[in-house]
């Protein structure tokens, strides 16, 4: 990293909500929201797909990019 460089902001991995993918699980909307006022990005982890057996389709919605996460499911 130069000197100039701003670092990505960490980012949450939150689990989709079962009956809409694209959204965060309603259940973890606290912690996204909490999440975001932080200073951190959010991506949504589609737990069905991964549960199974297709974790490219689980993580599709994450940026490849990303580097390390941090996982909340």
């Amino acid at each position: 990293m130069t000197a100039d460089a701003v670092p990505a902001p960490p980012l949450v991995l939150l689990s989709g909500d079962p009956l809409r993918p694209r959204r965060t699980d309603p259940q973890f909307a606290a912690e996204a929201a909490a999440a975001r006022a932080a200073g951190a990005a959010t991506a949504v982890l589609d737990h069905e797909a991964l549960l199974t057996g297709d974790a490219e389709r689980a993580v599709s919605r994450v940026p490849r990019a990303a580097g390390p996460v941090w996982y909340r499911g």
